[in-house]
């Protein structure tokens, strides 16, 4: 049986943008050092947009003892709960005035 390669289907690369070069960019974030810590082996990385919206508090929350290290050990942890099989897959939808996702 003769092999198929990715450019047979989709033809030769235009461009090449390798994650180094998104780190690099800004565009994504390393979070590898604390995946490892949550029992993850492979390179994890979140976008500039996910930190922003989601790891870093506004700052009235930061009166509750909101902070980056924690919403992001939350994130990782439940990454992992997620890969082993802890937890059913998230569903996300649109109550009519919040984005709301379920666990």
């Amino acid at each position: 049986m003769e092999s198929i390669h990715a450019s047979d289907f989709f033809g030769s690369v235009i461009s090449v943008y390798t994650r180094a070069q998104a780190i690099e960019d800004g565009v994504l974030i390393d979070v590898s050092d604390i995946a490892k810590e949550a029992g993850i082996k492979y390179p994890v990385a979140v976008t500039q947009r996910v930190w922003a919206d989601i790891v870093k508090p506004e700052e009235v929350l930061r009166r509750y003892c909101q902070e980056e290290d924690g919403r992001l050990w939350d994130i990782v942890w439940m990454l992992y709960c997620t890969i082993k099989g802890m937890v059913p897959a998230a569903k996300r939808y649109k109550d009519g005035v919040n984005d709301v996702i379920h666990f």
